[in-house]
């Protein structure tokens, strides 16, 4: 994989487009149900801790990131996190719908490794299967959800939706496959 060449695209850009696709998400959630019951859900709704296996393959996408360049501007690594932050910030949700786009674990797994915000992604191939992961972790997570069964496949349609884009974007942005894993 590292023979590829190197992407102008670091983990802080890849967990900004993660947080900015759940919130999407989150939202869309809100406008079906509407915020009162979204919170019932959310609040209902099992722990977010996942399991030591999922972690354990959470872990091997760390190895998808470089070292941090030691020439050329790499930026400050607390302007990375204030960009997270700001991203966030600006999306104007609700507070407990802010709250669980910071909770979101498939984000809190890599913001709490001892990975760089600063880290380059490797390639085109890592930033896809990172992008996979993203995915598939949003998934499971809607899955566990309290939805009733006659609304889920509704509320999968619209909260899957900001996902579907989100992978699109980034598999041209990156010239990788378009067809693949989605939802």
């Amino acid at each position: 994989m590292s023979s590829l060449p190197t992407l102008n695209y670091r983990l802080v850009d890849f967990l900004i487009g993660v947080l900015r696709t759940h919130a999407d998400s989150l939202n869309r959630l809100a406008a079906l149900f509407g915020e009162d019951l979204l919170f019932d859900m959310l609040e209902n709704a099992p722990e977010d801790q996942p399991s030591a296996q999922t972690l354990a393959e959470w872990e091997k996408l760390f190895a998808l990131f470089g070292p941090i360049p030691t020439s050329g501007p790499i930026g400050d690594p607390d302007a990375a996190y204030r960009r997270l932050e700001s991203e966030v910030r600006d999306q104007r949700m609700a507070e407990f719908l802010e709250f669980h786009v910071w909770a979101f674990p498939f984000y809190r797994a890599f913001a709490e490794s001892a990975l760089d915000l600063r880290a380059p992604v490797l390639n085109a191939e890592a930033a896809a299967r990172l992008t996979d992961a993203a995915v598939g972790a949003a998934r499971e997570w809607r899955a566990n959800l309290p939805i009733a069964e006659e609304f889920r496949a509704r509320a999968e349609s619209a909260a899957s939706l900001p996902w579907i884009r989100y992978r699109t974007e980034l598999m041209d942005r990156f010239g990788t496959r378009r067809l693949g894993p989605v939802i």
